[in-house]
Parts: structure tokens; C-alpha cells; sequence
């Protein structure tokens, strides 16, 4: 299991390394807000990232796993009114979507992406947001 999460956090680094990290770089058609790595643990939520949103358009989390659990949950919540939205649970990748209006953003630019593991094991994530403006 160790070597496993080396081996993730490692392609992951790769990735970064050759990508670079750029807000500007475009990833699934949107722009590139934030991209990680973390570990949600056995039967509970771990936050990914906080990204400001400051116009209507489509926010999109990914994220993505190998191994155990088969399924995980993608979440956007609105840090301003608490609002949870495009709640998508699948196998990897988990593709999570939400459109923001401009009565959204008049409440508050920000936006929490979280995921949620439901299985009794700990899961290494990477994690990807991005946002396309209407």
C-alpha cells in the first residue's frame, strides 16, 4: 500500500513538473483554478481547495484514484451560503459540476471543492477544479 501511494504522489509530481502550474493553463476546456494531491480518510470528508469565482460560468472538480474504495464523492459547497451542490459520487474519475450564477456571486466568490469517502479505507486523491465563463 505504501508503494502505491509513492507511486501516486510521484506520477502526480510528473504531471505537475510537465504541466507546470499555471492558473492560466487550460485543462478540460476551462480554466485551471487549482490541482492537488491529498488523502481523504476511511468514512469521512477532507476539503481539497477553496477557488474565487468572480463571474457566471461552470465550475469542474475532478478527481482521481487507483485502488480502493470503487467510489468517492465530489462536492462543491458555496462558502458564503453554505449552499452544496453538484454532489456526484462515482467510480474514478469523479466528475462533479455546478453552474455559478450572478446572484451567486453577489453572495460571495468563493467555493469549496471537497471530497468524501463512505469505505474503510484511506484514499489518496488528486484533485483538479476548472471553470469555464459563460
Amino acid at each position: 500500500m505504501r508503494a502505491l501511494r509513492l507511486g501516486v504522489v510521484l506520477g502526480v509530481a510528473a504531471l505537475v513538473l510537465i504541466g507546470g502550474c499555471d492558473s492560466d493553463d487550460e485543462s478540460d476546456g476551462g480554466e485551471l483554478l487549482a490541482q492537488g494531491v491529498k488523502t481523504v480518510p476511511a468514512g469521512s470528508d477532507t476539503d481539497c481547495v477553496i477557488v474565487e469565482v468572480t463571474a457566471p460560468g461552470t465550475l469542474r472538480g475532478t478527481i482521481t484514484w487507483s485502488g480502493e474504495p470503487t467510489e468517492l464523492i465530489g462536492v462543491f459547497r458555496h462558502v458564503a451560503t453554505t449552499d452544496v451542490r453538484g454532489v456526484t459520487q462515482s467510480p474514478s474519475p469523479c466528475v462533479t459540476t455546478t453552474h455559478v450564477t450572478s446572484s451567486d456571486i453577489a453572495a460571495g466568490t468563493e467555493w469549496l471543492f471537497f471530497s468524501e469517502n463512505g469505505s474503510a479505507t484511506d484514499v489518496t486523491v488528486q484533485y483538479q477544479v476548472t471553470f469555464t465563463p459563460d
